[in-house]
């Protein structure tokens, strides 16, 4: 999805003061950072008093507190997520703008911070923020969400590139086979192959064999981003899918969307 906001100045009231009450929430109690007066409008200044840069510091306020996400000095941006006590989402801040997002920005098991990686990465000739958050961390599941924010004349951008929103894509990118007698999985994506024995794991579920969205992620080098997908196997009797290998792809963004090309499949490491 993707949506404008307008840019909201230090003098312009955004969320709850940083002293109102705190709803329910599943962070743990501990003592809240320095806050300004009651019904003071969250601005530039006031989110300095409210903000932590220590995650486990974060985790434990007691009251509405804001979380040092990263910052880009270059660009004069900072990116900061809110607790629940001051309504949640993040907020993008550039200079003394604030734009605020409402999204999720850590796990509620394993958090850990999200990568920014600043760029041009719709090939305008002008740099864009993306940002890489795990959303999603368990034993058997580890999710990443990228956003991307581009600067526009009024505000800023967010475009959000989510396993769930590409499921029946890459289901039809992904061609599927079993051998019954020897237990070969052979999968094959445009160019690429894989073959892969179950041995003396159970049969995959016949009726939905595949999943993609246990395991994603993103990486970034010198302006290119990869999805990595993994690739499970639904087996006839146990709970988890069991992974096997991954899809990657390449992440072309045109300043208003996203695509995906080139896929490549690749066996999971010691498979």
């Amino acid at each position: 999805m993707r949506h404008s906001l307008l840019c909201l100045s230090a003098s312009l009231l955004l969320l709850a003061s940083c002293a109102a009450p705190t709803p329910q929430s599943s962070f743990p109690a501990a003592s809240s950072p320095s806050a300004p007066a009651q019904d003071a409008p969250l601005t530039a200044e006031t989110l300095d008093g409210c903000a932590v840069s220590d995650l486990e510091t974060f985790l434990a306020l007691d009251g509405p507190g804001a979380l040092l996400l990263g910052q880009v000095p270059e660009a004069g941006l900072t990116l900061y997520g809110l607790n629940p006590g001051l309504g949640g989402g993040v907020i993008l801040r550039q200079e003394e703008d604030l734009f605020p997002f409402d999204q999720r920005f850590l796990p509620d098991e394993s958090p850990r911070l999200p990568d920014l990686w600043w760029a041009d990465f719709d090939g305008d000739g002008s740099s864009e923020l993306a940002v890489n958050y795990l959303t999603l961390n368990t034993t058997d599941q580890h999710i990443f969400e990228l956003h991307l924010y581009r600067p526009e004349e009024d505000g800023w951008t967010d475009t959000a590139l989510r396993a769930e929103d590409w499921v029946s894509t890459l289901e039809d990118t992904v061609g599927y086979q079993f051998d019954p007698i020897s237990g070969g999985v052979s999968l094959t994506a445009e160019e690429s192959s894989l073959l892969y024995y179950l041995e003396d794991l159970p049969d995959p579920d016949p009726a939905q064999p595949l999943t993609f969205q246990g395991q994603t992620y993103f990486r970034e080098e010198d302006g290119r981003i990869t999805a990595v997908f993994g690739i499970g196997l639904r087996l006839s009797g146990e709970e988890e899918p069991f992974y096997f290998a991954r899809l990657l792809a390449d992440v072309t963004y045109d300043g208003a969307s996203f695509s995906l090309s080139r896929f490549t499949l690749e066996p999971s490491y010691g498979v």
